[in-house]
């Protein structure tokens, strides 16, 4: 009886060291591979170059892109284009907004401003926030 459970304690031990050998899982971090997206606007797929993009604003079941050209208006939470754009350039900063951390020209504890635009700073979302600007 105690050699089947030394067999059965050795073929436990190598299970375990053959399941810590096998590569880890990838993680689902966003890397920029594409400098543009793709948008629904009115019943069309319309590019939108990233390094573009000032600020995205949350307006109930939609979201406005707004560029230095142009303002977008798609059905989309601010959740799913969260999603989509990649962590270094943008960041959210309220429930209602994500900003791209190129574009800022000055802040305070409770605002930044984007190309004049001033944008607040949510309780949730405030020390993350001021550590990505200092």
């Amino acid at each position: 009886m105690t050699q089947q459970l030394r067999k059965e304690k050795q073929e436990a031990e190598q299970n375990l060291l053959e399941s810590q050998k096998k590569p880890p899982a990838k993680e689902t971090k966003k890397e920029p591979t594409e400098d543009h997206i793709f948008i629904n606007v009115q019943k069309k797929r319309v590019k939108i170059v990233l390094e573009d993009i000032l600020y995205i604003e949350s307006q109930k079941e939609y979201i406005k892109i707004v560029t230095h050209q142009k303002e977008y208006l798609t059905k989309m939470s601010t959740h799913q284009m969260e999603s989509i754009l990649p962590d270094q350039q943008f960041h959210r900063v309220h429930r209602s907004f994500i900003i791209s951390m190129k574009k800022v020209q000055s802040y305070t504890a409770e605002i930044i401003e984007v190309a004049g635009i001033s944008i607040p700073i949510g309780r949730k979302y405030k020390s993350s926030t001021l550590e990505l600007l200092q």
